[in-house]
């Protein structure tokens, strides 16, 4: 366990949240000192990273998980479950926000009321508590993070190893079976719902994956190498292609960041002032994340004077991409020219899943 704990939390940070968990489980049982090292040793690898990435100017936690993290409203207490990513891992789809929400609610009252009778009937309970405790882990995670069916696997892992272990009580305990039951029905029930869900969209996923991040990649490698450019969506495109990048959703780019964290308005002049300083000539981007609702009408924060030149739209179904159709802006009239023969001279290249339009 001390050695796993550090591992954890070096290659994911949500990792911290099982860690956590199980040192908890580990104090409950009394073993302090295994406890206490599991803790200590899961926030070395967040510690070290925190020191070596202020000495570079940049921030405490990775902007991945700034980013990521969901809002939580004290007036609105089901903020906590609504709207981030733990409904989308215990939601059954057939099911209303506010059943599967019950559900999710009242699952650490019937963890307690169980643990509480295996007390009084002189036993530990360590398997309820382990189940309890990753269930709670994947809520309180919600206060961290969202996203899809990645962030979630090793959660569904977790929790369909703690259901296996769950033990019957000893004959005559009919309240504490009736309890158990419960228990792990409820999260088992939850479960299997977002576990159909991802069996028949995990596929669909995967095309509109490879058919928007793949196809920008390509483009970006085969006609504009060393360019400096400005998109969403980085990883494989930097990955695949030599770029200069200004990231518009914050991950790659500390002064979009910090924009961002102090509560800076998106607007077409800080945009642009953005794209200057980095001598962006072309951006792919989503139309959707740069409309806004401003005294009561829909805003463009694009640059009026960007050009769209073109778009690539998907002909599979939607399941995990921000919108079907991706767009291509150019920063100046001279530069939509050469987007306009880059995008018609790799049109024929594009696999059968996109179609492309042009508006030049």
């Amino acid at each position: 366990l001390l050695v796993a704990a550090p591992l954890v939390t070096s290659i994911r940070f949500e990792g911290i949240a099982v860690v956590a968990a199980a040192a908890l489980l580990l104090a409950w049982r009394r073993r302090w000192r295994l406890a206490l090292g599991m803790a200590a040793l899961g926030a070395l690898p967040v510690a070290l990273y925190a020191v070596v990435s202020l000495s570079h100017g940049w921030y405490a936690l990775p902007t991945s998980v700034l980013v990521k993290r969901a809002p939580v409203s004290l007036a609105d207490p089901l903020s906590f479950i609504r709207g981030n990513w733990i409904i989308q891992l215990l939601r059954v789809p057939l099911l209303s926000f506010r059943l599967s929400a019950i559900i999710l609610l009242a699952f650490p009252v019937i963890a307690a009321a169980l643990m509480a009778l295996n007390r009084r009937a002189g036993e530990r309970g360590a398997a309820q508590g382990a189940l309890a405790l990753l269930f709670l882990v994947a809520a309180a995670q919600a206060t961290l993070a969202r996203g899809g069916l990645r962030y979630e696997l090793y959660l569904v892992v977790l929790l369909a190893y703690a259901l296996a272990r769950q033990p019957w009580p000893r004959p005559g305990r009919r309240a504490a079976a009736w309890l158990r039951l419960a228990a792990v029905g409820a999260v088992a029930f939850l479960l299997l719902g977002r576990g159909l869900e991802a069996l028949a969209e995990g596929h669909l996923a995967m095309m509109n994956i490879h058919a928007h991040h793949g196809t920008r990649g390509r483009f970006l490698r085969e006609s504009y190498p060393g360019a400096s450019v400005a998109m969403t969506d980085i990883g494989y495109a930097n990955y695949a292609a030599d770029l200069r990048l200004l990231d518009l959703a914050a991950l790659g780019s500390r002064e979009v960041m910090a924009q961002r964290l102090a509560g800076v308005a998106r607007s077409p002049e800080s945009l642009q002032r953005l794209a200057e300083s980095h001598a962006v000539e072309i951006a792919i981007l989503y139309e959707r994340n740069f409309v806004a609702r401003r005294d009561g009408r829909l805003v463009n924060l694009l640059p009026p004077h960007w050009v769209k030149v073109g778009a690539w739209t998907i002909t599979t179904p939607n399941v995990v991409l921000t919108d079907p159709t991706l767009s291509l802006y150019a920063t100046s009239e001279g530069e939509a020219a050469r987007l306009a023969a880059a995008l018609r001279a790799f049109a024929p290249s594009l696999p059968p899943t996109v179609r492309t339009t042009f508006d030049r």
